[in-house]
């Protein structure tokens, strides 16, 4: 449910911002993202949830952006079928 919801973020996304910035936004995650073990995705994110809460003054939207999609590839990584096999779906895009 999780990367099907992402899927539709990602067309909403598309359409309001348009594609080169949405495209490079999901290059930057996908950099930062990309390789990283279950265990390392949960550490990452607890950063985040960290930075969030400290009171520091932060860019909310990009933190709680990169939270969703950190979520997504945890659950690409703990079910990984639906990260090569069902994200590309007809039905979703």
């Amino acid at each position: 449910m999780v990367v099907c919801k992402d899927r539709l973020e990602r067309i909403r996304t598309n359409d309001h911002t348009g594609f080169e910035a949405a495209a490079a936004v999901a290059n930057e995650v996908t950099a930062l993202l990309a390789g990283k073990t279950y265990d390392q995705l949960a550490t990452l994110q607890r950063k985040i949830q960290d930075k969030l809460t400290s009171g520091e003054r932060i860019d909310t939207d990009y933190w709680e952006n990169l939270l969703q999609k950190l979520l997504v590839w945890k659950a690409k990584v703990y079910f990984p079928i639906f990260g090569a096999c069902h994200i590309n779906s007809p039905h979703l895009g």
